[in-house]
Protein backbone atom coordinates (compact mmCIF):
# COMPACT_ATOMS: atom_id res chain seq x y z
CA UNK A 1 0.00 0.00 0.00
CA UNK A 2 1.29 3.45 -0.94
CA UNK A 3 1.84 5.75 2.05
CA UNK A 4 3.57 8.72 0.39
CA UNK A 5 3.68 10.04 -3.16
CA UNK A 6 5.78 12.84 -4.65
CA UNK A 7 4.88 14.20 -8.09
CA UNK A 8 7.07 16.44 -10.26
CA UNK A 9 8.72 18.19 -7.31
CA UNK A 10 10.98 21.13 -8.20
CA UNK A 11 13.01 23.13 -5.69
CA UNK A 12 15.13 26.00 -6.96
CA UNK A 13 17.71 28.33 -5.45
CA UNK A 14 18.11 31.80 -6.93
CA UNK A 15 21.72 33.00 -6.87
CA UNK A 16 23.76 35.75 -8.48
CA UNK A 17 25.02 33.24 -11.04
CA UNK A 18 21.54 32.08 -11.93
CA UNK A 19 18.95 29.54 -10.87
CA UNK A 20 20.17 26.32 -9.29
CA UNK A 21 17.71 23.50 -9.93
CA UNK A 22 18.53 21.44 -6.85
CA UNK A 23 15.45 19.24 -7.29
CA UNK A 24 14.19 19.22 -10.86
CA UNK A 25 11.03 17.25 -11.52
CA UNK A 26 11.37 14.36 -9.07
CA UNK A 27 8.55 11.82 -8.74
CA UNK A 28 8.43 8.70 -6.58
CA UNK A 29 6.21 6.72 -4.22
CA UNK A 30 6.87 5.09 -0.85
CA UNK A 31 5.07 1.92 0.19
CA UNK A 32 3.97 0.88 3.67
CA UNK A 33 6.79 -0.98 5.45
CA UNK A 34 9.30 -0.24 2.69
CA UNK A 35 12.81 1.17 2.89
CA UNK A 36 13.44 3.37 -0.13
CA UNK A 37 17.04 4.37 -0.81
CA UNK A 38 18.11 7.59 -2.50
CA UNK A 39 21.72 7.42 -3.67
CA UNK A 40 24.01 9.81 -5.50
CA UNK A 41 27.21 11.77 -5.12
CA UNK A 42 27.47 14.98 -3.08
CA UNK A 43 25.51 17.81 -4.66
CA UNK A 44 22.97 15.51 -6.32
CA UNK A 45 20.10 17.14 -4.41
CA UNK A 46 19.31 14.34 -1.98
CA UNK A 47 19.19 16.46 1.17
CA UNK A 48 17.24 19.26 -0.55
CA UNK A 49 14.74 16.64 -1.73
CA UNK A 50 14.25 15.33 1.82
CA UNK A 51 13.78 18.85 3.21
CA UNK A 52 11.37 19.70 0.39
CA UNK A 53 9.22 16.68 1.25
CA UNK A 54 9.21 17.88 4.88
CA UNK A 55 8.26 21.43 3.85
CA UNK A 56 11.59 22.78 5.08
CA UNK A 57 13.34 23.80 1.85
CA UNK A 58 12.86 27.45 2.76
CA UNK A 59 15.20 26.97 5.73
CA UNK A 60 18.04 26.61 3.22
CA UNK A 61 16.88 29.50 1.06
CA UNK A 62 15.23 27.27 -1.52
CA UNK A 63 11.78 27.58 -3.05
CA UNK A 64 9.47 24.75 -4.08
CA UNK A 65 8.26 26.13 -7.40
CA UNK A 66 5.97 23.25 -8.32
CA UNK A 67 5.07 19.71 -7.35
CA UNK A 68 2.89 17.64 -5.06
CA UNK A 69 3.55 15.71 -1.85
CA UNK A 70 0.60 13.41 -1.10
CA UNK A 71 0.12 11.98 2.39
CA UNK A 72 -3.12 10.68 3.93
CA UNK A 73 -5.12 11.93 0.96
CA UNK A 74 -3.79 15.49 1.16
CA UNK A 75 -1.41 17.39 -1.08
CA UNK A 76 0.84 19.00 1.53
CA UNK A 77 2.22 21.50 -0.98
CA UNK A 78 -1.29 22.90 -1.47
CA UNK A 79 -2.06 22.80 2.28
CA UNK A 80 1.21 23.73 4.03
CA UNK A 81 -0.62 24.36 7.30
CA UNK A 82 -1.01 20.57 7.64
CA UNK A 83 2.74 20.26 8.16
CA UNK A 84 2.28 21.60 11.70
CA UNK A 85 0.66 18.34 12.82
CA UNK A 86 2.57 16.06 10.45
CA UNK A 87 6.19 17.16 10.70
CA UNK A 88 7.88 15.38 13.62
CA UNK A 89 4.69 13.51 14.47
CA UNK A 90 3.72 11.52 11.36
CA UNK A 91 6.87 12.09 9.29
CA UNK A 92 10.18 12.41 11.16
CA UNK A 93 13.60 13.46 9.93
CA UNK A 94 17.02 12.30 11.10
CA UNK A 95 19.18 15.13 9.72
CA UNK A 96 22.56 14.73 8.08
CA UNK A 97 24.22 17.25 10.39
CA UNK A 98 23.73 15.69 13.81
CA UNK A 99 25.20 18.30 16.17
CA UNK A 100 23.13 21.35 15.06
CA UNK A 101 19.93 19.31 15.50
CA UNK A 102 20.28 19.43 19.29
CA UNK A 103 20.03 22.55 21.44
CA UNK A 104 23.27 22.85 23.46
CA UNK A 105 21.54 24.80 26.26
CA UNK A 106 19.08 22.08 27.36
CA UNK A 107 19.59 18.47 28.37
CA UNK A 108 18.29 15.62 26.22
CA UNK A 109 15.35 14.83 28.51
CA UNK A 110 14.06 18.40 28.43
CA UNK A 111 14.22 18.54 24.62
CA UNK A 112 12.36 15.25 24.27
CA UNK A 113 9.77 16.33 26.84
CA UNK A 114 9.14 19.53 24.91
CA UNK A 115 8.56 17.57 21.71
CA UNK A 116 6.09 15.20 23.38
CA UNK A 117 4.23 18.06 25.05
CA UNK A 118 3.85 19.99 21.79
CA UNK A 119 2.90 17.10 19.52
CA UNK A 120 1.05 14.70 21.83
CA UNK A 121 0.02 16.83 24.82
CA UNK A 122 1.28 14.27 27.32
CA UNK A 123 1.43 14.88 31.06
CA UNK A 124 4.79 15.07 32.83
CA UNK A 125 4.83 11.52 34.25
CA UNK A 126 3.75 10.03 30.93
CA UNK A 127 6.37 12.07 29.07
CA UNK A 128 9.18 10.85 31.30
CA UNK A 129 8.13 7.22 30.91
CA UNK A 130 7.98 7.62 27.11
CA UNK A 131 11.41 9.28 27.04
CA UNK A 132 13.07 6.40 28.87
CA UNK A 133 11.31 3.92 26.60
CA UNK A 134 12.44 5.72 23.42
CA UNK A 135 16.04 6.11 24.57
CA UNK A 136 16.15 2.42 25.44
CA UNK A 137 14.65 1.47 22.06
CA UNK A 138 17.33 3.62 20.40
CA UNK A 139 20.02 1.43 21.92
CA UNK A 140 21.12 3.62 24.84
CA UNK A 141 21.84 1.39 27.88
CA UNK A 142 21.08 3.87 30.70
CA UNK A 143 18.12 6.02 29.53
CA UNK A 144 17.73 7.92 32.81
CA UNK A 145 21.39 8.95 32.77
CA UNK A 146 21.32 9.95 29.09
CA UNK A 147 18.19 12.06 29.62
CA UNK A 148 20.15 14.22 32.05
CA UNK A 149 23.10 14.76 29.72
CA UNK A 150 23.73 17.77 27.48
CA UNK A 151 24.61 17.38 23.77
CA UNK A 152 28.32 18.17 24.31
CA UNK A 153 28.54 15.26 26.76
CA UNK A 154 27.50 12.70 24.13
CA UNK A 155 29.78 10.71 21.84
CA UNK A 156 29.09 10.65 18.11
CA UNK A 157 27.36 7.29 18.31
CA UNK A 158 25.23 8.44 21.24
CA UNK A 159 24.16 11.56 19.33
CA UNK A 160 22.95 9.40 16.44
CA UNK A 161 20.96 7.20 18.81
CA UNK A 162 19.47 10.24 20.55
CA UNK A 163 18.37 11.61 17.16
CA UNK A 164 16.78 8.24 16.43
CA UNK A 165 14.90 8.53 19.74
CA UNK A 166 13.69 12.00 18.70
CA UNK A 167 12.47 10.56 15.40
CA UNK A 168 10.63 7.72 17.16
CA UNK A 169 9.12 9.50 20.15
CA UNK A 170 5.82 10.45 18.46
CA UNK A 171 5.41 7.03 16.76
CA UNK A 172 5.65 8.29 13.15
CA UNK A 173 4.58 6.44 10.01
CA UNK A 174 7.64 7.56 8.03
CA UNK A 175 11.25 8.30 8.95
CA UNK A 176 13.54 10.14 6.54
CA UNK A 177 17.13 9.27 7.49
CA UNK A 178 19.68 11.53 5.78
CA UNK A 179 22.99 9.65 5.77
CA UNK A 180 22.68 8.48 9.40
CA UNK A 181 26.04 7.96 11.13
CA UNK A 182 27.94 8.53 7.86
CA UNK A 183 30.48 10.69 9.71
CA UNK A 184 31.22 7.93 12.23
CA UNK A 185 33.43 4.87 11.90
CA UNK A 186 32.16 1.87 9.96
CA UNK A 187 31.39 -0.24 13.04
CA UNK A 188 29.21 2.41 14.69
CA UNK A 189 27.46 3.17 11.40
CA UNK A 190 26.63 -0.52 10.94
CA UNK A 191 25.23 -0.67 14.49
CA UNK A 192 23.00 2.37 13.94
CA UNK A 193 21.71 1.04 10.61
CA UNK A 194 21.02 -2.39 12.11
CA UNK A 195 19.12 -0.72 14.94
CA UNK A 196 17.09 1.27 12.41
CA UNK A 197 16.26 -1.95 10.51
CA UNK A 198 15.13 -3.71 13.70
CA UNK A 199 12.91 -0.81 14.76
CA UNK A 200 11.39 -0.64 11.28
CA UNK A 201 10.45 -4.32 11.43
CA UNK A 202 9.05 -4.05 14.96
CA UNK A 203 6.93 -0.96 14.27
CA UNK A 204 6.06 -1.43 10.59
CA UNK A 205 7.64 1.89 9.65
CA UNK A 206 8.39 3.18 6.17
CA UNK A 207 11.86 4.66 5.72
CA UNK A 208 13.51 6.90 3.15
CA UNK A 209 17.25 6.28 3.52
CA UNK A 210 19.58 8.78 1.88
CA UNK A 211 23.14 7.62 1.23
CA UNK A 212 26.15 8.00 -1.02
CA UNK A 213 27.47 4.52 -0.16
CA UNK A 214 26.08 1.79 -2.41
CA UNK A 215 26.93 -0.80 0.24
CA UNK A 216 24.58 0.88 2.72
CA UNK A 217 21.82 0.92 0.10
CA UNK A 218 22.41 -2.72 -0.89
CA UNK A 219 22.15 -3.93 2.71
CA UNK A 220 19.20 -1.84 3.84
CA UNK A 221 16.88 -0.81 0.99
CA UNK A 222 14.07 -2.56 -0.87
CA UNK A 223 14.08 -0.07 -3.76
CA UNK A 224 16.53 2.61 -4.81
CA UNK A 225 16.42 5.93 -6.65
CA UNK A 226 19.66 7.06 -8.32
CA UNK A 227 19.85 10.86 -8.25
CA UNK A 228 22.09 13.25 -10.17
CA UNK A 229 21.88 17.06 -10.48
CA UNK A 230 18.36 17.18 -9.15
CA UNK A 231 16.88 14.40 -11.28
CA UNK A 232 16.18 10.71 -10.82
CA UNK A 233 18.15 8.86 -13.50
CA UNK A 234 17.25 5.29 -12.55
CA UNK A 235 14.91 3.52 -10.15
CA UNK A 236 13.91 -0.01 -9.31
CA UNK A 237 14.35 -2.90 -6.86
CA UNK A 238 17.73 -2.52 -5.20
CA UNK A 239 19.01 -5.97 -6.13
CA UNK A 240 18.07 -5.44 -9.78
CA UNK A 241 19.51 -1.93 -10.11
CA UNK A 242 22.81 -2.87 -8.46
CA UNK A 243 23.30 -6.13 -10.36
CA UNK A 244 22.03 -4.90 -13.74
CA UNK A 245 22.35 -1.10 -13.86
CA UNK A 246 21.00 0.47 -17.05
CA UNK A 247 22.00 4.13 -16.77
CA UNK A 248 25.66 5.04 -17.48
CA UNK A 249 25.77 7.07 -14.26
CA UNK A 250 24.62 4.11 -12.14
CA UNK A 251 27.18 1.94 -13.91
CA UNK A 252 29.91 4.48 -13.08
CA UNK A 253 28.91 4.58 -9.41
CA UNK A 254 28.98 0.80 -9.26
CA UNK A 255 32.41 0.59 -10.92
CA UNK A 256 33.85 3.06 -8.41
CA UNK A 257 32.27 1.19 -5.49
CA UNK A 258 33.64 -2.17 -6.66
CA UNK A 259 37.06 -0.62 -7.22
CA UNK A 260 37.16 0.76 -3.69
CA UNK A 261 35.93 -2.56 -2.29
CA UNK A 262 38.74 -4.45 -4.07
CA UNK A 263 41.43 -2.05 -2.93
CA UNK A 264 43.42 0.72 -4.53
CA UNK A 265 45.95 -1.72 -5.99
CA UNK A 266 43.50 -3.41 -8.36
CA UNK A 267 42.56 -0.89 -11.02
CA UNK A 268 41.72 -3.10 -13.98
CA UNK A 269 38.19 -1.80 -14.48
CA UNK A 270 38.20 1.74 -13.13
CA UNK A 271 36.82 4.43 -15.42
CA UNK A 272 35.63 7.37 -13.37
CA UNK A 273 33.19 9.92 -14.78
CA UNK A 274 34.93 12.88 -16.40
CA UNK A 275 34.79 16.06 -14.29
CA UNK A 276 31.79 18.34 -14.54
CA UNK A 277 32.28 20.94 -17.26
CA UNK A 278 28.92 22.69 -17.25
CA UNK A 279 27.18 24.85 -14.68
CA UNK A 280 24.17 23.58 -12.79
CA UNK A 281 22.62 27.04 -13.10
CA UNK A 282 21.77 26.61 -16.78
CA UNK A 283 18.69 24.74 -17.93
CA UNK A 284 19.61 21.68 -19.98
CA UNK A 285 17.59 20.74 -23.05
CA UNK A 286 18.88 17.20 -22.89
CA UNK A 287 20.23 14.75 -20.36
CA UNK A 288 21.84 16.34 -17.28
CA UNK A 289 24.54 13.65 -17.37
CA UNK A 290 25.43 14.11 -21.05
CA UNK A 291 28.51 16.25 -20.37
CA UNK A 292 30.07 13.49 -18.27
CA UNK A 293 28.79 10.44 -20.14
CA UNK A 294 31.24 8.45 -22.24
CA UNK A 295 28.37 7.17 -24.40
CA UNK A 296 26.70 10.53 -25.07
CA UNK A 297 25.45 11.01 -28.62
CA UNK A 298 24.12 14.19 -30.22
CA UNK A 299 20.57 13.36 -29.19
CA UNK A 300 21.63 13.32 -25.53
CA UNK A 301 22.45 17.05 -25.64
CA UNK A 302 19.26 17.97 -27.47
CA UNK A 303 16.53 15.64 -26.22
CA UNK A 304 15.27 15.20 -22.68
CA UNK A 305 15.49 11.45 -21.99
CA UNK A 306 12.37 9.32 -21.97
CA UNK A 307 11.09 8.32 -18.54
CA UNK A 308 8.78 5.41 -17.82
CA UNK A 309 6.02 5.72 -15.23
CA UNK A 310 7.58 5.67 -11.71
CA UNK A 311 4.90 3.16 -10.66
CA UNK A 312 6.43 0.46 -12.85
CA UNK A 313 8.98 -1.93 -11.38
CA UNK A 314 11.91 -0.27 -13.15
CA UNK A 315 12.62 2.94 -15.01
CA UNK A 316 15.62 4.72 -16.45
CA UNK A 317 16.05 8.21 -17.85
CA UNK A 318 18.47 7.65 -20.73
CA UNK A 319 18.24 8.17 -24.49
CA UNK A 320 20.99 5.60 -24.97
CA UNK A 321 18.86 2.77 -23.59
CA UNK A 322 16.09 3.51 -26.09
CA UNK A 323 18.24 4.12 -29.19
Amino acid sequence: MEILRVNDLKTYFYTRKGTVRAVDGVSFSLKQGETLGIVGESGAGKTVLSLSVMGLAGNLGGEVVTGEVWYEGNNLMAKPELYTNIRGRKISLIPQEAAPALNPVFNIGFQLEEMLAVHLGMGKAERRARIEEMLEDAGLPDPALVAGLYPHQLSGGMVQRVLLAFALCCSPDIIIADEPASSLDTTVQAQVLELLRDIKEQRGLSIILIAHDLGVVANNCDRVLVMYRGRILESGPTSTVLTRPLHPYTQSLLRIYRYLEKGMGENNDIRACPPMNCEGTTESMGCVFAYRCERAAEVCYLKNPLIQNPDTERFVSCNYVYL
